[in-house]
This record gives structure tokens, sequence and C-alpha cells, in this order.
């Protein structure tokens, strides 16, 4: 629920700021009075504080906030943006797969809002809880092994709704 401009909503564990500005200085500079604070709490207390914080930044400010979920949603398909990181060539192996994975996935969900009532009671099912998980695991924070786990109910899905939607037809006339 980051308010500052440059930061993307990612999660930084409170270890990060015991004593090393790892993220830049920037990220350092701009919560090191908030992890000061947590530190000195333990358990549900640090929990309770974590999340009054994360609430005061989401009601000051909620577009913000819309734009940390959006760059979460590219972090959970390509683990992309990230605060205060830059990307290497390994970043590419994940881009074409979860590319192609993403272009399908919206492909089909078009093709399901189009016959929805035609697809059986268990596909629908399966459609609602892949997009409630994508949504709602992402709203705090989101990382490509959130994706990795659903990855075989969305290729199940994926592929039913191609196989019963779309016709392919290969012609070799002149």
């Amino acid at each position: 629920s980051t308010p500052y401009e440059n930061e993307f909503g990612d999660w930084f564990p409170e270890t990060l700021f015991n004593g090393q500005e790892v993220g830049g200085p920037t990220l350092y500079k701009n919560h090191l009075s908030d992890f000061t604070y947590f530190l000195t709490l333990k358990g549900v207390e640090s929990d309770d504080a974590y999340k009054k914080k994360g609430i005061e930044n989401i009601k000051k400010y909620p577009l913000k906030y819309l734009r940390n979920w959006f760059t979460n949603q590219g972090r959970l398909w390509f683990n992309f943006p990230q605060t205060g990181f830059s990307h290497t060539e390994r970043g590419l192996l994940r881009f074409v797969p979860n590319a192609i994975l993403l272009t399908f996935f919206m492909l089909s969900l078009y093709l399901w809002g189009l016959n929805f009532r035609k697809c059986p009671l268990e596909i629908n099912f399966l459609a609602l809880f892949i997009l409630a998980y994508l949504a709602l695991s992402s709203l705090i924070s989101a990382l490509p092994r959130q994706l990795t786990i659903s990855v075989p109910i969305l290729l199940f899905w994926i592929s039913y709704i191609q196989f019963r939607s779309t016709k392919v037809e290969i012609s070799f006339e002149n």
C-alpha cells in the first residue's frame, strides 16, 4: 500500500530494514521510521501495526493503491516491476511462457464470457475460483510462485474453453 512514487507495492520483509539498505536508499529512507517502529513489536502486535499502516495508506491514497494492485498483477505474471531492483536476462525466461499463458487466459475469458451459460457448472466454478484467486491474492503483494500453483487449473480451464469454443480449419485450396 506504499504511497510513494517509483515504488510498486511489493513486499519487503522487516529484516531488510534491520541495518541494511536493500532496495536502494530511497526505499530505506521512505520506510525506515515505520519499520523501526514495527521492529519494536512482536507477534500479533506487529501484524496489527502493519495492517493499520496498510489500511491508512489505502484510505489516503486509493488511486496509488489501485496502481500498486496493477503492478502486483505484473509481478504475479512476469516478476516485474520490482521496487529498487534492476532486471536481468533471466527474467526473459519467465516472460515468454507467461505471456503466452496470459494471452490464452485473456482469450479464454472472452470466449467464456460469450458462452458461460453453455458451460458445465464445474467449468464455471473453476473460472470464478481462478479469477477470485488471482485478483484477491494480489491485493497485498504478489509473486510468481502464487501463479505457479494455479497453472494446472489454468491450463485445464483454458484447454476446455479453447477446445469447446474455437474451430481451426486448414485448407490448401487454390
